[in-house]
């Protein structure tokens, strides 16, 4: 995630560029109202400082944003004891869900056929983590059933894999992961996982630990509230440049409505979209989706330009509908299939 301090240094060097810096600035002063973000990223656009400007310019820049603009909904800190709070609340996780992708049509991307579809156990506690995947969702209760069927499980040192409701085995770590596509859908509703232990499976979705571990100036919280699906949101900026933009429900406990990947700069590169609804209360302040969709816009090794709203069809599309969700009951691991060739010490 980079600053604007950063951002100003890694433009060109040109003779203009003080004096586009001075223009962004008067003209952030005298604006009806105060700018967003990505106003103030737009504006920055075609400015070049020199490396020895930037370190002036660049937190001069950032003091003049945050002066004019009024005060945001809710601080950074704030939500970051929020989101700590939730993912503390989360004792142990038990899901099941029912997938489905859909290989769109767009720019340079063949359309793919019909959608395919699986299943999904996700168990997660303290003790060890397990994902298994079956074509049916007779499948997920009789592997052996099932062809297609896969599972894994670690107790966040080794790693046991199984195919076809085999008993698992111990794998090389190394050789093996337990990461599949749809997993970024843990966090969304809770920060459901940590990062630095390997259960947050989508870096973007432990959001507790990305703003403890965020840069001076690179997160922000949006002064302005905006209207997503009729709902009040709160928008979360993690980074400048290939921002994560993240638009919170206060009405939810801040659970993420949306969540925006973007490439390059905010000017129209939409790398990926999370939406969830159907949203459940849980517990205290925490609320978690029933149903999740991701939107992938990367084709090959190209970025559909979206100018920011992405008019552009995604090239795949995962829709994720639970159904089971529990929370905070105790995970009967022996009866939970396929078995360990042995129990983790």
């Amino acid at each position: 995630m980079m600053s604007p301090l950063a951002m100003l240094v890694a433009v060109c060097a040109c003779s203009n560029g003080v004096e586009t810096v001075q223009e962004v600035i008067a003209a952030m002063d005298h604006a009806a109202i105060p700018w967003t973000s990505e106003q103030l990223m737009q504006a920055l656009s075609g400015a070049a400082v020199r490396r020895d400007e930037a370190s002036v310019l660049g937190p001069l820049v950032l003091d003049a944003w945050e002066a004019h603009r009024t005060r945001p909904p809710i601080e950074v800190a704030e939500l970051a004891v929020i989101f700590e709070a939730k993912r503390d609340s989360i004792a142990a996780f038990d899901v099941e869900y029912h997938i489905t992708m859909t290989r769109l049509s767009s720019p340079g991307s063949p359309s793919g056929g019909g959608p395919l579809t699986w299943w999904v156990r996700w168990a997660h506690d303290q003790y060890a983590m397990h994902r298994s995947v079956a074509a049916t969702p007779a499948g997920l209760a009789n592997p052996d059933q099932d062809h297609s069927a896969m599972a894994w499980r670690t107790d966040g040192k080794r790693l046991w894999f199984s195919r076809q409701g085999q008993m698992m085995r111990e794998v090389d770590a190394a050789g093996l992961s337990m990461v599949g596509i749809e997993d970024s859908w843990l966090g969304a509703g809770g920060c459901i996982g940590r990062q630095t232990d390997g259960s947050a499976r989508a870096a973007e979705h432990d959001l507790a630990e990305m703003l403890s571990h965020a840069g001076p100036g690179t997160v922000v919280v949006e002064s302005r509230v905006e209207m997503l699906g009729g709902v009040s949101v709160v928008v979360l900026r993690l980074g400048w440049q290939q921002p994560c933009l993240i638009y919170l429900d206060s009405s939810r406990g801040f659970a993420p409505l949306r969540i925006d990947r973007w490439l390059e700069d905010d000017r129209g590169s939409l790398l990926a979209r999370t939406e969830m609804s159907q949203f459940r209360q849980m517990s205290g302040g925490l609320w978690l989706p029933e149903h999740i969709t991701l939107s992938q816009y990367r084709v090959n090794e190209r970025v559909v330009r979206t100018d920011w709203k992405p008019a552009t069809p995604a090239y795949f599309k995962l829709v994720m509908q639970a159904v089971r969700l529990q929370i905070n009951r105790p995970i009967e691991w022996g009866q939970v299939l396929p078995r360990w060739d042995r129990e983790p010490e």
